[in-house]
């Protein structure tokens, strides 16, 4: 949990720090990677972009079948806590969207080519708040560095395509992932207040 704290606080002042200053390097950066890009980066990053929810719903959907299959309480309470931040996250990720109405790169930008699906507005992202609350919940539940390396690291490449592929700037980053934290974080914490009401009973 302090782990995920600290993150949080990170993301947060990334973000706060990138806003503050001028942001054309964020342009520069993305058409700097983009000329030095080859067929098969742009085709490894669309399919890492693009199977996002394969990670991030689909692992715990199979959880919440297998946990119904072997009547595995616990199990189902990981399932769900992991599907409502990555809800959470989508949801308050896309509400942002339609009250920022920030454009993307490629639309403000002619050296910058969209290679990749991207509805809406940029900010924030919501693939990185979604596969950043998915990796943060299954690093609360499993604990173990194995699982926070190998989620953590899907989450980094899951951010990095983003812009790679030019739906989004380094800011649109951060901020999906300081949402993606908050939701994590903020669902356990309603769990653990029910918990203690049940407890308290």
């Amino acid at each position: 949990m302090r782990f995920a704290r600290i993150l949080l606080i990170v993301s947060l002042i990334a973000t706060a720090a990138i806003y503050m200053f001028p942001r054309t390097w964020e342009l520069d950066l993305i058409a700097h990677l983009q000329a030095t890009s080859t067929v098969f980066s742009i085709h490894f990053f669309q399919f890492i972009t693009d199977f996002v929810d394969v990670i991030s719903v689909g692992i715990p959907v199979l959880l919440l079948i297998i946990s119904f299959l072997r009547q595995n309480k616990s199990l189902r309470e990981k399932a769900l806590l992991i599907l409502f931040s990555v809800a959470l996250a989508g949801a308050l990720s896309n509400t942002l969207k339609r009250v920022v109405k920030e454009p993307r790169p490629y639309e403000v930008d002619a050296r910058i080519a969209q290679r990749s699906g991207g509805g809406g507005y940029g900010f924030p992202s919501g693939h990185a708040a979604d596969a950043v609350a998915a990796a943060t919940a299954f690093t609360l539940l499993w604990p173990e560095w194995s699982i926070i390396a190998a989620f953590y690291c899907w989450a980094l490449i899951i951010l990095f395509s983003r812009i790679y592929l030019g739906v989004h700037d380094p800011g649109d980053i951060m901020a999906g992932m300081f949402l993606g934290i908050l939701s994590c974080l903020t669902v356990f914490k309603i769990r653990d207040s029910l918990n203690r009401r049940e407890a308290a009973r």
